[in-house]
C-alpha cells in the first residue's frame, strides 16, 4: 500500500512541476 501512495505522490509531484514549466512559459511570453 506504501508503494501506491509513494506512486501517486510522485505523480502528483511530476503533474505540478509540468503546470509550474507550463506557466513559466506563458509568462515569459507574455
Amino acid at each position: 500500500n506504501e508503494g501506491k501512495v509513494d506512486q501517486i505522490a510522485g505523480k502528483t509531484q511530476s503533474g505540478l512541476g509540468d503546470a509550474k514549466e507550463k506557466a513559466k512559459d506563458l509568462i515569459d511570453k507574455a
